[in-house]
């Protein structure tokens, strides 16, 4: 019996999944309860930390919860599919192209490891026009976490509320870096790597700091605008996302954002 297994027998598959469910993460500028940005930043950006900005793809999220070769397949909200068709289901558009990768993939069998994917590009995913053309569809990984076993004993309805400090068991940079290189992966783009001084405080500045970012970095036949950007500590103990399409809604709303778009 695998670890996966084992723990689905000891806590149930409610815990595995609501434990292996991807944090969210933030928007940079707090949003009003009808979607605009204000001007209060959500995070705090410390002066001495790197915080390294990679590109926030459209499309649909992908987990794979794996101990050793055993592994179930989930999208942001569900379990989809278990080796050995244990859950009958399965969104073949998303999940096939993970599978593929999985194959003689080997992890330690002591620990579970949920791998974070986005898969783009092809037709009913969000965003398919910035990358591909003719429906081509590619994944990038963009975490990994090493589940901590101690978690699974928080009754169910805590489990919900574990932020990113609760859930430290996310591979720094470097660390993340070697993992995808060993099982031949590829990450989603690094972008830059900057200082907490280095990023915008109003929102004017935040869309005009969007714009050092124009093209899409992971075009499959054709290169459109990215929907925004990622940022993340370098132990991956905070993180927060710009989107680009939010800084325009608030500025043209607002009647600032087509200056800044169109000069």
């Amino acid at each position: 019996m695998s670890l996966i297994d084992k723990i689905i027998t000891q806590y149930g598959i409610q815990k595995l999944d609501l434990l292996s469910r991807y944090p969210r993460i933030p928007s940079y500028h707090k949003k009003t309860a009808k979607g605009l940005l204000t001007e209060v930043v959500s995070v705090e950006l410390l002066e001495t930390e790197k915080y390294y900005v990679t590109e926030l793809i459209s499309g649909s999220h992908v987990r794979v919860i794996i101990s050793g070769n055993d592994y179930i397949i989930g999208d942001r909200i569900s379990l989809l599919y278990a080796k050995g068709d244990r859950l009958g289901y399965s969104n073949r558009l998303i999940t096939n192209p993970v599978m593929e990768s999985l194959r003689g993939l080997h992890l330690n069998s002591e620990s579970i490891f949920v791998l974070n994917f986005i898969v783009y590009g092809a037709p009913g995913l969000e965003g398919s026009e910035r990358y591909s053309e003719d429906g081509s569809i590619g994944f990038r990984l963009h975490d990994v976490e090493e589940m901590r076993l101690s978690n699974f004993e928080f009754p169910l309805d805590e489990l919900m509320a574990l932020s990113w400090d609760d859930r430290d068991g996310f591979l720094g940079v470097t660390d993340l870096k070697k993992f995808a290189k060993d099982n031949k992966f590829v990450l989603v783009p690094a972008l830059r790597t900057l200082g907490g001084k280095a990023f915008p405080i109003d929102r004017i500045s935040g869309l005009k700091f969007l714009q050092k970012f124009p093209m899409t970095k992971v075009g499959l036949n054709t290169k459109g605008s990215p929907k925004g950007i990622v940022v993340r500590s370098e132990e991956r103990d905070s993180a927060f996302k710009m989107i680009v399409d939010d800084y325009i809604i608030t500025g043209k709303k607002e009647k600032w954002s087509n200056k800044i778009m169109y000069g």
